[in-house]
Order: C-alpha cells, then sequence, then structure tokens
C-alpha cells in the first residue's frame, strides 16, 4: 500500500487508479475534519496577533495534508502513465495553463484592470485547463494500458497469472511442401520397382558341361550309339 500510494515507479492498471483517487479524496477529507477537530477550538480577535494566529493555525492543517494528497494523486498519475507508455512527466502539463492564468491574473490585477477584461483576458487559459484535464480523465481513467512488458515494468498484476498472448506457429515455406511430395513419389517409386523385381519370373539355369554327357556309358566321340 506504501509503494502504491507513494512510489513513481511501476504500472497500475484503471481500477487501481480509480481505487486509489477516490481513496486519497476521501481520506483527505476525513483526515481534514479529523485533524479540525483536535485543534483547540477558542476565538481570536479579527485584526492584530489573532488573526495571524488563526491563519497559521488553518495553514498548519491544510498545508501538510494538501501536500500528502498531491503527492499521492501524483504517484496514482505517474503510474498510470506508465501503463500506458508514456512518460511521468505528462503529469505536469497542467503547470503550463495554470501558470499562464496566474500570470495574466496577478498582472492584470495589479494594472488596475476592470472584472470583465480580467475574467476576458484568462478565459482561453481556463478552456487550455480544461482541456488538459479532459485528456487526463479519457487516458487516464477510460483507456487500458498498454499490453506486455514495457520500459516501466511488467504489466499490473504480472506476478499473479499474468500469461503472455501465445504465439502464432510459423507457417510452413512453400519448399516444405515440394520437398515432401518429391520424398513420397520417390519412395512410391522404389516400391513400384521391388514389386516388379520380384513378380519377374526367374530365367532356367544353362547346363553345365556334366549334364550334357550321356548318363549310362562312356562318350561315344563321335561314333553313334545303336
Amino acid at each position: 500500500m506504501v509503494k502504491f500510494l507513494f512510489s513513481y515507479s511501476g504500472r497500475i492498471n484503471r481500477a487501481q487508479y480509480w481505487l486509489g483517487s477516490i481513496g486519497v479524496g476521501v481520506g483527505g477529507m476525513l483526515l481534514f475534519a479529523m485533524l479540525a477537530f483536535l485543534m483547540p477550538q477558542r476565538g481570536y480577535d479579527k485584526t492584530g496577533v489573532g488573526a495571524i494566529e488563526s491563519l497559521l493555525g488553518m495553514a498548519a492543517i491544510v498545508v501538510p495534508v494538501w501536500a500528502l494528497m498531491a503527492w499521492c494523486g501524483l504517484a496514482l498519475q505517474v503510474k498510470r502513465f506508465h501503463d500506458r507508455g508514456r512518460s511521468g512527466l505528462w503529469t505536469l502539463a497542467p503547470l503550463v495553463p495554470m501558470s499562464l492564468l496566474m500570470v495574466t491574473l496577478v498582472s492584470g490585477v495589479m494594472a488596475g484592470q476592470p472584472p470583465m477584461q480580467l475574467a476576458a483576458s484568462i478565459q482561453i487559459y481556463v478552456l487550455m485547463l480544461w482541456a488538459v484535464n479532459l485528456f487526463f480523465f479519457i487516458d487516464l481513467g477510460c483507456l487500458p494500458g498498454k499490453e506486455g512488458p514495457n520500459k516501466y515494468g511488467d504489466p499490473p498484476g504480472a506476478g499473479s497469472g499474468y500469461t503472455p498472448a501465445p504465439q502464432t506457429p510459423m507457417a510452413p515455406s512453400d519448399a516444405a511442401p515440394t520437398a515432401a511430395m518429391s520424398s513420397l513419389f520417390g519412395a512410391h517409386s522404389a516400391i513400384d520397382r521391388a514389386i516388379a523385381e520380384q513378380a519377374r519370373p526367374q530365367a532356367a539355369p544353362r547346363p553345365t558341361m556334366a549334364s550334357a554327357a550321356p548318363v549310362g556309358g562312356a562318350p561315344s566321340f563321335g561314333r553313334k550309339a545303336r
């Protein structure tokens, strides 16, 4: 939980981002109420030292709680941007229109501009701030994170049942079926030749000299037997 709320490394998904943001908001309000209840209840003068002490007492409550909530909120946004494959520096995007708005507002007040003219001069920066907030809402709260590990770490839940997508087996090349068919036809031809050799009739053996001589007696040396 400490790493989830205070660390700026790693990744979180949409559900973790929404639960963490709601928890930080509710927890901050409860902390405000608890500290305000524990503060000593006594009256202060509206002017002089009493007013300064009253402001310092409220600042002692507001500033630490606000800083804690801001730190946790930025940590959640940074880890969610990491899950989207973006740098955590995107969390500083609202500072641009806010800084321009504050500079324009302070300079207009010091110049003595009327309220309507001052409101018109900061309107463009207010619209820019709304656009940045809308981008944060869609990108962080609505869109899914990038699948698989990235340079910011493993996806959320990688240690509890995450399995990578199965790889698609590579299709055999065109030469593989041709080689297989050639081998099959070659084996079939060899079998046919072996069967033909077995079926061919065997030639009669040639007679030898011993078998050409008469069986019953000596050779006649050219005389006819009677």
